[in-house]
């Protein structure tokens, strides 16, 4: 996987790296607007562990284009021949059942994108967290950028209401952060950058 120099989100780090080290099945939701960098953060989080680790990003596309995909990913990280599911929750089925047996990191990346497509995503993913809790070792990490979306997954009558330990709202990066990527530049420098980007 690639080598990041990543600088900042030391908090979200320390609390993802605590999320892995507990023993059982853990759910996070990570949202932000777009470019703030919730993807980079997962990635940079995720490489230390890259055995572990699946990421996915869903796609506008079919549910089975979706499925075929993330197949196709786990074939290659768990080492296995192309495996064939029909449906998102056959393949997710799969990987929480591997799960019992060995750490894993799912990531999806863009959750809204399959979960518009996916009818009732919500609800098999509430019916898997709670078919494996007491066996699993699955840490899942839902990632968006339409926040709105992802704030629902919080909500009392969401399926998934209250098995989501982690939340994490992204936020851009201060001044102090942000000057850290230039740390050449002169004080004005770095403000006038800070204010042209944020």
């Amino acid at each position: 996987m690639q080598e990041y120099n990543f600088i900042g989100r030391e908090r979200e780090l320390k609390r993802l790296d605590k999320m892995h080290s507990s023993r059982g099945q853990e759910v996070a939701l990570i949202y932000g607007r777009r470019r703030v960098g919730k993807s980079e953060l997962i990635k940079y989080f995720i490489q230390q562990y890259d055995e572990d680790a699946i990421y996915y990003e869903c796609k506008q596309t079919t549910e089975l284009n979706n499925v075929d995909l993330l197949a196709e990913i786990v074939s290659e990280k768990m080492n296995l021949p192309p495996l064939g599911f029909t449906n998102v929750e056959q393949v997710l089925d799969f990987l929480f059942k591997q799960a019992c047996t060995r750490k894993t990191i799912l990531v999806l990346d863009e959750y809204p994108y399959l979960q518009k497509i996916v009818a009732g995503l919500d609800s098999i993913l509430q019916a898997l967290v709670d078919k494996y809790k007491n066996q699993s070792q699955m840490k899942l990490i839902l990632c968006g950028s339409f926040v709105d979306t992802m704030k629902k997954l919080l909500l009392r009558h969401n399926p998934l209401y209250g098995r989501i330990s982690v939340v994490l709202n992204l936020k851009p990066m201060n001044y102090l952060e942000s000057a850290r990527f230039y740390p050449s530049f002169s004080h004005d420098d770095k403000i006038r950058l800070y204010s042209v980007f944020i």
